[in-house]
């Protein structure tokens, strides 16, 4: 877990995922920026860890601003934190709206296939990206990760609106 700022445009990255308890094919979000900072461990210094152009893609959300929470709950109210058994915590998780069972992050960003971790350009083109019109910096815990973020960036269907 890290402490980190990202700076605006927020984007929320919405695809689908298959219920492992219902079957149920399921709504899954997630958050994603262009520009982050991570705290240096034991220290009050932060690295910039972006790439121009590089899409980040945040997930295992312990805590972030009120501001984020409510903008992505309006999207997908079904986006909680709740306590994971595989992960020892709770944090802010995506929820099957037919039988409540929860999605780990892990399976949606870490698995290849998953619904943010594409293999292919097709797979990546089914992910929609919305800018959460928010601005700003806004400091939060969780983890990142920039594998599979130019494909999404360069193939995800763009709704910028």
């Amino acid at each position: 877990m890290f402490t980190l700022k990202i700076e605006s445009p927020i984007y929320l990255l919405e695809s689908t995922e298959k219920c492992y308890r219902c079957g149920a094919i399921a709504p899954v979000i997630a958050l994603a920026c262009l520009k982050m900072l991570e705290r240096i461990e034991e220290s009050e210094e932060w690295e910039d860890i972006s790439i121009p152009g590089a899409l980040i893609l945040i997930s295992n959300l312990s805590s972030l601003p009120l501001p984020i929470i409510e903008r992505v709950q309006k999207f997908h109210p079904m986006w909680q934190k709740r306590y994971s058994k595989t992960a020892n915590r709770e944090y802010f998780m995506n929820t099957c709206p037919e039988c409540d069972a929860h999605f780990g992050d892990h399976f949606l960003f870490g698995e290849p296939g998953g619904a943010f971790f594409p293999m292919n350009d097709d797979e990546a083109s089914r992910i929609n990206i919305h800018d959460l019109k928010l601005t700003g910096v806004f400091e939060l815990d969780g983890t990142w990760s920039m594998g599979t973020g130019d494909v999404i960036w360069s193939h995800g269907k763009k709704l910028l609106e």
